[in-house]
């Protein structure tokens, strides 16, 4: 057996982890929200490096990882809804206004809906987990969901899979909220985003819909004091981070085309400790936009897959 699945309890935060027994890489999740991804520790060479931003205990949990949505599942819209509105098949709808100090809904549901595990291949390091989700106040259709974690030698590789169950069709996005973090601070490291368009937004953070040609960061370039809130189309399926004081580099990639992620959204906290790169089939405001706006036919399923890769 090379991989083993545990269930942890670290001073009431109950974590769902799977265990290389060779390599000694990791990772956990948090089943009961949202299948959160807490903890990677991934190998370079001889040595294990955590690279993403994680809480030991459910206190830190719920004072800094929720209000972050640190590695959360972001479904089924990810990022904003402007003033929580949107109109879609001659219907109107409004969804709660959750964005805290702006006036938009932000990141769904599923961030905050309990996953369970359906099954664990203990050769390949896959587990799958799985929920169903019955509507929301200005979401009310139904969605079944599929989230299988692969871990790797260096890799952590997460697949997303929705399936319309409604018996018509529905508006729906999907993205993930991953924070990388080494332990060296934002501002000495270096990022790589393959795309030079980036969205203009106002100041509630909603797209203007005006494109900005932005390519600061098309080739490696420091991070220094910058601060970032950007959405991105994207050009290529590879985001770089470069921590040049540790001899790292973390690569997001993700899986373009039809539905899948090809928006990227690069957000820096006020800590300045991490930095989120999420993977997006949608940009922010998506379901009162053009860009990309997945409708999910009649029982149709859609899946959208990224990584977390320690180089």
């Amino acid at each position: 057996m090379k991989f083993e699945v545990l269930k942890k309890s670290c001073e009431g935060l109950e974590l769902l982890e799977i265990k290389n027994t060779i390599s000694g890489e990791y990772i956990n999740i948090v089943p009961h929200y949202g299948g959160a991804i807490n903890e990677v520790v991934l190998k370079k060479g001889e040595k294990l490096y955590s690279v993403h931003k994680s809480a030991k205990n459910l206190k830190e949990f719920e004072e800094v990882s929720i209000p972050l949505y640190s590695g959360t599942f972001l479904a089924p819209f990810p990022n904003r809804i402007k003033n929580g509105h949107y109109r879609f098949d001659g219907i109107d709808y409004q969804l709660e206004l959750s964005d805290v100090g702006l006036p938009n809904a932000i990141h769904g549901f599923m961030y905050k809906h309990p996953f369970t595990l359906q099954s664990f291949n203990k050769n390949t390091g896959e587990v799958v987990m799985e929920a169903e989700f019955t509507g929301d106040k200005g979401y009310p259709f139904k969605l079944n969901f599929t989230n299988t974690y692969k871990l790797e030698e260096g890799r952590l590789s997460v697949k997303s899979s929705v399936k319309n169950v409604n018996g018509k069709n529905i508006p729906f996005g999907m993205g993930w909220h991953p924070y990388i973090s080494t332990g060296t601070d934002i501002d000495l490291m270096k990022l790589r985003i393959p795309g030079t368009s980036m969205f203009e937004q106002d100041k509630n953070s909603i797209p203007t819909g005006n494109i900005l040609e932005n390519s600061k960061f098309q080739d490696f370039n420091d991070i220094s004091t910058q601060s970032m809130d950007d959405c991105y189309k994207l050009e290529g399926n590879s985001t770089h981070l470069l921590d040049p004081v540790k001899d790292l580099e973390i690569i997001i990639e993700q899986q373009m085309g039809n539905k899948a992620f090809n928006y990227g959204m690069y957000f820096i906290p006020s800590s300045r400790d991490c930095i989120a790169i999420e993977p997006m089939t949608l940009p922010p405001n998506g379901f009162n936009s053009v860009n990309g706006l997945a409708t999910l036919k009649t029982d149709e399923t859609i899946e959208a897959q990224f990584s977390i890769k320690l180089v």
